[in-house]
């Protein structure tokens, strides 16, 4: 890999060590609520050392390495493959609980986790091949960045795409490119394969490592170029058969709900009672109704129409633009503290306006 640009604490080890204690002993349920313990016991390590984070522009290496050990990049990869088999329901739960810790954390683990979704995308031995390593996990990026012609024996593709995140230690890189006379294609290249920049200097979202990155005439076998949402075999898992938008639009709501969460609990805790009494029933509600969304999403069939997955795919957009609008109409009684450093609330806002500014999310202005 090239690249341009060139003190743990206790509480930190207590989690990992209670993590190796008890892994492939529980089910799935206990599982979940056992992990949600654990982001919750990260609560004092994070809040002491979160300017470090952002400073680093990366997760600590012992949260990134808890991380790992939960195997919390591998929620949507089959157990085969050394991965968790999550629901979708259970997923954004996750999120919405390491959002709630850190927008950045929460991110970055439902960014990586969410590669997942390509397992059935590349042929069996391939993806065993990818998902398999304990230290797999993807940063990928959206954009159309790139060009590739096909060669006899695969791909000769370049091009620059921003925006990866999960960059600073991920092993594998998606990216989409512009096939000469074929289309859009989709293309996974290792992580020695490209070119690093760290250019990420955003408002909020610091610590998510989302740089950039690039390859120039790299020659890419054909088993690793994919459609997204393609699925050349059944793996088994759910998930797999939702639309990758929707997919997409649910993982990336749990981070806002989880940001919007800790925002009305750090303002109560600050005694911010106009702030809470404005918005805070609001927030409840439009939480639940998440929740309540993405367990219909999760319950469509194979034989549920497109039009229903968009359906609900419209109501999570817009559920999510009722909660960005709620915040921004209450922000102003937030006063003063809600732009400064001290306090964790400048953090929380700088998390959510960064979040919103997703190609996603700005979908719905058309």
């Amino acid at each position: 890999m090239a690249q341009r640009n060139g003190a743990a604490v206790s509480n930190g080890g207590a989690v990992a060590r209670a993590a190796g204690a008890v892994r492939g002993s529980v089910m799935p349920e206990q599982l979940l609520e056992q992990l949600l313990a654990e982001v919750r016991q990260w609560r004092p390590v994070v809040r002491e050392r979160i300017a470090e984070m952002e400073q680093r522009g990366d997760i600590l290496p012992e949260l990134l390495a808890w991380l790992r050990e939960r195997r919390l990049f591998k929620l949507f990869v089959p157990k085969e493959f050394g991965g968790l088999e999550f629901t979708l329901t259970a997923a954004v739960r996750l999120y919405e609980e390491l959002a709630a810790l850190d927008g950045s954390l929460g991110w970055l683990v439902q960014i990586g986790a969410g590669g997942g979704f390509f397992v059935p995308s590349f042929p069996p031995e391939v993806a065993r091949e990818l998902f398999a390593p304990p230290e797999a996990v993807i940063a990928g990026t959206s954009y159309v960045g790139g060009r590739a012609r096909r060669l006899p024996k695969g791909f000769c593709v370049s091009g620059y795409w921003r925006y990866a995140s999960g960059a600073a230690y991920a092993t594998l890189f998606t990216a989409q490119a512009e096939v000469e006379g074929e289309g859009i294609a989709a293309f996974a290249f290792r992580r020695e394969e490209v070119t690093l920049i760290p250019e990420w200097e955003p408002l909020g979202m610091r610590a998510t490592s989302s740089w950039s990155f690039e390859v120039r005439e790299l020659v890419v076998p054909p088993e690793r170029c994919f459609r997204v949402g393609q699925r050349l075999w059944e793996p088994g898992l759910s998930v797999y058969a939702l639309p990758f938008s929707l997919f997409a639009y649910a993982s990336i709501g749990a981070v806002a709900v989880g940001l919007a969460r800790a925002l009305a609990e750090e303002a109560e805790l600050l005694g911010c009672g106009r702030f809470v009494q404005a918005c805070a029933q609001e927030l409840a509600e439009i939480r639940a109704r998440f929740f309540e969304l993405v367990a219909w999403a999760e319950g469509l069939s194979p034989e549920s129409s497109p039009a229903r997955a968009a359906e609900l795919e419209r109501e999570i957009a817009a559920l999510l633009e009722q909660l960005r609008m709620s915040l921004l109409r209450a922000m102003p009684l937030l006063g003063m503290r809600a732009v400064l450093r001290p306090y964790a609330l400048e953090r929380l806002l700088r998390d959510l306006l960064t979040l919103y500014q997703h190609e996603l999310l700005r979908m719905w202005w058309g």
